[in-house]
């Protein structure tokens, strides 16, 4: 039976902008794995009800339903070991979900602020209106003050990467 995954999409189908669904995706490429991607948009949370949340990616496996991208690769881990593991070890893991905090916790908001009216020019006609309240809501401001997209800005989030960058320099 073919998994089926719930993947943000914007204002068509094939434009998928959730980096947390990205992270499913190369890890179900990685292990070679294939899936059936459904297109989901914001305000269809009827659509993945069945989980228990309102948030993709959600990604269905028989009769398994799990939610939340780091989850989702743990399972994929344990269900699937006889495919490429995506950790070759625990300290690998580990490094890999303090990789993860860094970027949800230090990069995203740099990063969303840039990126707040792409963004919003994306996503589906009937997300806008839900898009920008619930935006606007949690930010305190509108999507235009927020925003920063600015040569500045660009450039403050470059040198905020800068330490991964010397990572990899040495780090396969």
């Amino acid at each position: 039976m073919m998994m089926t995954l719930y993947d943000l999409a914007g204002q068509n189908d094939a434009l998928r902008f959730s980096p947390y669904c990205w992270r499913v995706k190369m890890a179900l490429a990685h292990k070679g794995l294939t899936v059936d991607c459904k297109p989901w948009r914001f305000i269809e949370k009827d659509q993945i009800a069945f989980s228990n949340q309102k948030k993709v990616p959600v990604l269905v496996d028989g009769d398994q339903v799990i939610n939340d991208s780091w989850t989702i690769l743990n399972y994929l881990d344990t269900a699937y070991s006889d495919k490429p593991p995506l950790f070759i070890d625990e300290v690998a893991k580990q490094s890999a979900y303090n990789l993860k905090l860094w970027v949800e916790k230090t990069v995203q908001v740099p990063l969303f602020k840039i990126l707040i009216m792409d963004i919003f020019n994306c996503i589906h006609e009937k997300d806008k209106d839900w898009f920008r309240t619930s935006r606007e809501q949690r930010l305190g401001m509108t999507l235009e003050s927020f925003s920063d997209s600015s040569d500045e800005a660009i450039q403050a989030f470059r040198e905020l990467l800068e330490p991964i960058r010397k990572t990899f320099e040495w780090q396969p």
